[in-house]
């Protein structure tokens, strides 16, 4: 069905590669609005930002606001974004969890 991987090896490649991409998103969207920002160009929405980061990249974005030095002052950004992550985690962990509980065996 998956070449030669069954589902649950397909899962795991699928998880690690979406959440190694949706970070990688978030430290390139970080870079280039701090680009823009220091051109007074057209900038990528602060929704935008969030969008990603509730979608698995809030280390890449917390790690590019850092690396960048941009949206560090936002209230919004500077309490938000770490929560985020600490959700996206929590969702990994239960995740985890649920597999390991209720289908053991399955991946390992």
């Amino acid at each position: 069905m998956f070449g030669s991987f069954t589902v649950e090896e397909f899962i795991i490649i699928f998880s690690i590669l979406y959440t190694i991409i949706i970070n990688l998103l978030g430290i390139i969207l970080m870079a280039l609005d701090k680009r823009k920002a220091r051109k007074n160009l057209y900038r990528i929405s602060e929704k935008t930002l969030f969008k990603v980061s509730w979608l698995g990249g809030a280390a890449g974005v917390w790690f590019g606001m850092i690396q960048f030095k941009h949206k560090t002052l936002h209230r919004s950004f500077k309490y938000g974004v770490p929560l985020i992550c600490l959700c996206n985690w929590l969702v990994l962990l239960g995740i985890g969890y649920f597999y390991i509980v209720y289908l053991p065996g399955s991946f390992i």
